[in-house]
């Protein structure tokens, strides 16, 4: 499938889900609004507007800064088996695809970072609980259709491939983001 027909079957996708997100945004209030098609604050498009970074979906695991530690509360799962058993949602697209793996391959990086979708309003507290339940034992499917989550994993996972810090990462994800009018999680700030 080329570009071409990528962008038209996600706007498909997203025309055919707004029906859905009314009804969630009715459900879960006016703060989830904000997880739309926009990709970057002050800005509307599609996937294909977003930043380059890498989207493979192949075995390489990327290392994660060397002082990285889960925050307190998140259990690190076997993330093989877990992809192996992945369902059908985390396949949506290869960005989204490629999301959800750095996420559970990389607790470590994702947990700290947050989310400005107004997921906040669905308890999550970092953008990982967008791509797990809280418990870290099932997916959570918020991710495969909210362009913002899968923007700031994808932000991170870019950064720490450079070698940046968690906490360089974090200032990145804030700055990027921060400006909505969306909530962010209430995520603690990685250590130095």
């Amino acid at each position: 499938m080329d570009r071409s027909e990528r962008a038209t079957s996600r706007r498909r996708r997203v025309l055919g889900g707004g029906v859905a997100f009314l009804l969630l945004s009715l459900a879960v209030g006016p703060a989830a609004a904000a997880c739309t098609a926009s990709h970057e604050p002050g800005t509307a498009g599609t996937a294909t507007s977003m930043p380059s970074m890498a989207t493979d979906t192949g075995a390489a695991v990327l290392p994660a800064p060397a002082a990285a530690q889960l925050p307190a509360g998140v259990v690190r799962v076997d993330a093989a088996k877990m992809w192996g058993a992945r369902p059908d949602f985390v396949r949506a697209e290869r960005t989204t695809e490629s999301a959800y793996r750095y996420a559970i391959e990389h607790p470590e990086v994702v947990a700290w970072m947050p989310c400005y979708c107004g997921c906040d309003a669905m308890d999550h507290r970092s953008n990982l609980d967008c791509y797990l339940k809280p418990n870290g034992t099932r997916f959570e499917e918020h991710a495969s259709y909210c362009d913002i989550c899968v923007q700031i994993t994808l932000k991170a996972k870019d950064l720490v491939a450079q070698g940046k810090t968690l906490r360089e990462v974090r200032a990145t994800v804030d700055a990027t983001w921060g400006g909505g009018a969306a909530p962010r999680t209430q995520t603690a700030l990685p250590p130095a």
